[in-house]
């Protein structure tokens, strides 16, 4: 009897230990292993995205938002709301996230109807709608998600966000403040423009933050005024 209680102890160790062996119940590292493996999972993340939001920008800037190739012309975009404005959002706008609001890229050309504080209204040729361009502070996402620049680029939402400022600084320094005491009733202008919309209510005026501004001259025509007041101080 003792030796079967005995030959039972014995098994029943045996079983502990090899569990114990197969299933650590925790593990030995050497102090500042866990560190290199964070060190090294963080160098990772950065090499996923841009690491220079101020470069990166620049690229665009001097690039792809300097030729507006990505730009919708403005009659083309109401004509297509107002065919279908489901299609419309798909085919020319950009959606921020799943079932968030969509932005849009958009150019044309204008006349200065109304000047305000903050804005000027525009009427635009073969259209009864109208265009504001808002000449204030910018700050919201709207250039960064209208132009297409994607969260899933960057390593994190920091880098994401500090896109979107300098963005904006971009615009208001090199945009607005340059152009903003050129924009007088009857002058004409080619603009290209960042939008939301809603609603067929943000249609007309549909509202733009303004990304490129080129001055061409009076109702009657005139000369181009961009070379004149390019780094002029009004």
């Amino acid at each position: 009897m003792l030796r079967t209680r005995m030959i039972k102890c014995g098994l029943s160790l045996i079983v502990v230990c090899l569990v114990c062996w197969l299933f650590p119940l925790f593990h030995v590292q050497t102090l500042g292993q866990g560190k290199t493996e964070d060190s090294d999972a963080a160098t990772m993340a950065d090499e996923t995205g841009p690491s220079d939001p101020v470069a990166y920008v620049r690229e665009l800037w001097d690039g792809s938002l300097r030729t507006a190739d990505a730009a919708t012309t403005i009659t083309q975009l109401w004509d297509a709301f107002d065919a279908d404005a489901t299609v419309a959002r798909s085919q020319y706008g950009q959606q921020a996230g799943l079932g968030g609001a969509w932005y849009f890229c958009v150019r044309g050309q204008g006349t200065v109807q109304v000047v305000e504080k903050d804005r000027v209204v525009l009427a635009v040729a073969e259209s009864s709608r109208r265009v504001c361009l808002d000449l204030g502070v910018v700050v919201d996402n709207t250039v960064r998600e209208a132009i297409g620049v994607k969260a899933s680029d960057f390593a994190n939402s920091q880098a994401f966000n500090a896109v979107s400022t300098e963005l904006n600084l971009r615009v208001e320094k090199e945009v607005i403040t340059e152009k903003r005491a050129f924009l007088k009733k009857d002058v004409i202008v080619d603009f290209v423009g960042c939008t939301k919309i809603g609603g067929k209510s943000d249609l007309d005026p549909l509202c733009l933050i303004p990304i490129q501004i080129h001055i061409l001259g009076g109702e009657a025509g005139g000369p181009d005024l961009n070379k004149e007041t390019a780094g002029a101080k009004p």
